[in-house]
């Protein structure tokens, strides 16, 4: 899919632990739905310090712009979104 992401001072890492989280959104009162892209993963510092991560100390999260498709709001349309999975599994 040609994703890329810069967290945490890094750029593309993937540590054990990381997560690419897909949610599907669909707005009240509309039919179409939209796929936003986000990348979670542990600070080093939380790393390093093994901190247990909760909702006071949460991983870093970044939205995810994927290429063709994504908006200003880095949502993509379902149908975008589809296509662009399709055509990078061919």
């Amino acid at each position: 899919m040609n994703l890329s992401w810069l967290i945490d001072g890094r750029r593309d890492d993937t540590p054990p632990g990381d997560a690419l989280v897909f949610e599907l959104w669909k707005k009240h009162g509309q039919e179409e739905y939209s796929v936003r892209t986000h990348y979670m993963v542990q600070t080093l510092d939380q790393m390093r310090n093994t901190t247990p991560l909760s909702l006071a100390n949460p991983p870093e999260r970044v939205l995810v712009f994927v290429p063709g498709c994504s908006g200003a709001n880095s949502s993509c349309r379902w149908d975008a979104f589809n296509g662009v999975v399709e055509t990078g599994t061919k």
